[in-house]
């Protein structure tokens, strides 16, 4: 009879596979109509939110009073290498998918490598392509403005460092690190499509259209996805890792914590000075309900449940489980420090609005969950060891 874990897991994957294979045709089909479109995600979202949401303001169909449309020019501009990317990514996200099949890996070992071969290979093509999107358009023109460049900046690099680290782990024949960076990676290539999950729930509720779901949607996109990713690779750790992790000490949590609460002291100040209504001409106005629910809400639910998993696993001493949950605990108590440095840049070097400056709290605090990921995947397999570790003791018989 299958186990409580493995209904969830067999559940899990059955509505990724679903949602992946929904999202897959959209942005196959993105740019085969040309830049201006309309396409098949157009069509798609018309039918299953509004016309509205779909061509309207805010849609990236908009077109300006002077009867240019920003959107399109940049598309123009940049058309072969924006079908590239929705082309190499799509392949990406289904090559990326076939890698979680036990039933794959196997029964056809060489299948399995080639396809993870082509899904880091995607994973760069993803970063080139995107890299060439940006340094092309100005930060103005890009959909979602600049808050959103510097959000694409950092996926399209934490996606192709994943890939590379993951690479190089197996590699080194560290196929426990390699799972767990392969992982986080394909958590980052699922980004568009939770940007996609963002319009079908928020828009029906907030009516913000495309430009703000988008914003709103990318505060705890990181920290959802690096915790999905989080969750698939605990079952691993047992008898596998290590729980030497200098980032899972009580010291380190501590530092973590006084750093994140000087981050929000820093964000709280900024957060009065705010005049969260004030107009600007290069953006939409929402006032702070879609940061407080987009970014400090989910950080300090988020935060405390890390706490309860790394208490609850140093309750029944599992020592993987309790380093593992501390190390990610540290990165979520971090994280108002990291977005008030994200905040800062933004807003100084970027000259970034205030206002639209603020979209980049709840993301870099997602960046600190995935360094603290990804610290955890190297500092407790054999990348901080000189020697390999030994293999787990296995119960049954070895054939000669």
């Amino acid at each position: 009879m299958a186990t409580l874990a493995t209904r969830t897991r067999t559940t899990a994957g059955v509505v990724l596979a679903v949602l992946v294979a929904f999202y897959a045709p959209m942005t196959l089909t993105y740019f085969w109509n040309g830049p201006s479109g309309p396409n098949l995600q157009d069509h798609v979202f018309e039918f299953l939110v509004s016309p509205r949401f779909a061509f309207g303001l805010g849609s990236g169909h908009d077109v300006r009073a002077d009867g240019s449309a920003p959107h399109f020019a940049t598309f123009a501009t940049t058309y072969t290498t924006m079908w590239l990317h929705s082309t190499i990514g799509t392949l990406t996200l289904v090559t990326g998918l076939s890698q979680f099949s036990e039933r794959l890996r196997r029964r056809n070992m060489a299948l399995h490598r080639t396809l993870g071969k082509v899904f880091i290979l995607g994973c760069l093509g993803v970063f080139a392509t995107a890299s060439s999107y940006l340094l092309q358009t100005d930060s103005r023109l890009v959909f979602s403005g600049p808050a959103f460049e510097e959000v694409l900046w950092l996926l399209a690099a934490g996606t192709a460092g994943l890939a590379i680290l993951a690479f190089v782990s197996i590699r080194r024949r560290d196929l426990v690190a390699h799972r767990e960076l392969a992982t986080a990676a394909f958590a980052l290539i699922c980004s568009a499509g939770w940007l996609r999950a963002m319009w079908l729930s928020v828009e029906p509720v907030a009516h913000m259209g495309k430009e703000m779901d988008n914003l709103f949607g990318i505060q705890f996109a990181a920290a959802f996805l690096i915790t999905c990713a989080m969750v698939y690779v605990r079952r691993f750790w047992r008898g596998q890792r290590g729980a030497d992790s200098p980032l899972a000490t009580g010291r380190a949590v501590r530092v973590a914590a006084a750093t994140g609460a000087l981050g929000v002291l820093v964000l709280a100040v900024v957060a009065a000075r705010t005049d969260w209504y004030a107009a600007h001409p290069s953006w939409f106005v929402a006032g702070p309900w879609p940061v407080i629910l987009g970014a400090a809400l989910p950080w300090a639910l988020h935060t405390s449940w890390l706490g309860w998993m790394a208490a609850r696993a140093g309750r029944r001493g599992d020592v993987a489980a309790h380093a593992a949950w501390r190390t990610y605990l540290v990165g979520g108590l971090a994280g108002p420090a990291v977005g008030a440095l994200g905040l800062g840049f933004a807003r100084v070097v970027h000259g970034m609005p205030l206002q639209q400056a603020w979209f980049m709290v709840g993301y870099l605090w997602g960046v600190g969950l995935v360094l603290a990921y990804a610290a955890h995947a190297t500092l407790t397999t054999r990348w901080a060891k000189r020697r390999p570790v030994a293999a787990p003791v296995s119960a049954e018989p070895v054939a000669a």
